[in-house]
């Protein structure tokens, strides 16, 4: 009888433990499951290439951008970047955005992402949010030149910008939009160069534009003045 007890005692044990057991390993298995889903979806929001935030994270979390004070969105697009394919080849191209990607990223004050191909966006904060932005763009050549020597030019980078009222309510679709009619603006103008048009609450057509290197070469003030 006492072999009878202690039997059901260790069938009763082992059962339990195996039930544990069983639990622990549907606990890891979600935990794990979960791990996955939270890296698959930080990955979606990476561009594989730079490492950069890409285009869904920047729709995704632009609302939340907006309320920390990014209000500064600018595109900039590496000039004749087309041709660094051509004449050094994709695996150079590519070094060539890896070097640019990595000093755009390089302050807490600004968010960069890459778009696609030689284009990215910058969402910058703070008093001097467009210097900060410009002060990149003109460091394009020399970042470039320093990781990889022997391209033969200097790769330089034009740029539109502009900045949302603190009281607009700015979409990204709309300042992208802005942004990017800058840059192809300074592309036309020339390249090597930034456009910039603040966005008002009021008149938003009659937005003044201004050109960086136009500014900076005849020495006026207004806002441009301090991003030589």
């Amino acid at each position: 009888m006492l072999l009878f007890y202690v039997g059901c005692v260790c069938e009763v044990l082992f059962t339990t433990l195996g039930v544990a057991d069983r639990f622990m390993t549907i606990k890891r298995q979600r935990d794990s499951a979960r791990f996955e889903a939270d890296v698959l979806e930080r990955l979606s929001e990476r561009d594989a290439l730079t490492g950069l935030l890409n285009r869904r994270a920047i729709e995704q979390n632009f609302e939340k951008y907006r309320a920390e004070g990014y209000r500064t969105l600018a595109v900039l697009d590496l000039d004749h970047f087309k041709a660094i394919n051509d004449v050094h080849g994709h695996a150079v191209g590519d070094a060539v955005l890896k070097a640019v990607a990595a000093a755009l990223q390089a302050d807490p004050q600004v968010h960069a992402f890459r778009l696609g191909g030689e284009e990215f966006v910058l969402l910058v904060r703070g008093e001097n949010a467009q210097a900060q932005a410009e002060r990149r763009r003109q460091a394009t050549p020399a970042i470039v030149a320093n990781a990889i020597p022997g391209l033969g030019r200097p790769v330089t980078a034009s740029m539109g910008m502009t900045e949302a009222s603190s009281n607009a309510d700015a979409r990204f679709a709309e300042l992208y939009e802005r942004a990017d009619r800058l840059l192809y603006n300074a592309e036309l103008a020339g390249r090597n160069r930034t456009k910039i048009a603040l966005m008002q609450a009021s008149k938003p057509d009659a937005d003044p534009v201004f050109d960086t290197l136009a500014l900076c070469s005849r020495g006026r003030s207004g806002p441009g003045r301090h991003l030589s």
